[in-house]
């Protein structure tokens, strides 16, 4: 679960979900005197064929772009679930459950020897992720033993999310 940067059409926004659908609860307030349980629902069948038809879960909070709500998520594929990879998506600003675009591929997946081995071998899962300068550094889990980062640069990297074209990313 992940709480929103910002009001949406004057309400707190809890993104509790991304599988099969976003489903995301609008609050008055972050108080929680009134405590009324979220229910996400959860399903891993929606995108057969597809690298995420099994998303895990959402990553680090939205980030607002000139287009929309960048989404970071890690999902894995019924044909290989024993890998944790990385996704990205783009969720309309007013309307947060239209989701506007989406990688077809992997953002980033298990490749590197410190991502492969470790407690969980396989597994990368974003926690965090901000914008420098015109830089997107995206941090996160390997192996659920080290945290590390990768970056490419923000404008390319939400023009290629619009375009679906392949991503290069730096690890530093």
């Amino acid at each position: 679960w992940v709480i929103f940067p910002e009001k949406i059409n004057g309400k707190f926004a809890v993104l509790h979900s991304i599988s099969p659908k976003i489903q995301i609860d609008y609050l008055d307030d972050l108080q929680f005197n009134n405590y009324i349980p979220i229910k996400s629902c959860h399903r891993f069948t929606s995108r057969e064929n597809c690298w995420d038809n099994m998303v895990r879960g959402v990553g680090p909070s939205p980030i607002k772009t000139k287009d929309g709500w960048l989404i970071i998520y890690h999902a894995m594929s019924n044909q290989d679930s024993s890998k944790y990879k990385l996704g990205a998506m783009m969720l309309d600003y007013n309307d947060p459950t239209k989701i506007l675009y989406r990688l077809p591929y992997p953002l980033l997946e298990p490749d590197a020897k410190y991502e492969n081995q470790g407690f969980k071998p396989g597994i990368t899962y974003a926690c965090g992720a901000v914008v420098v300068d015109d830089r997107l550094c995206i941090y996160y889990g390997a192996a659920d033993t080290v945290v590390c980062v990768a970056s490419t640069n923000y404008n390319q990297f939400l023009n290629t999310l619009k375009s679906s074209k392949p991503i290069g990313l730096e690890y530093v």
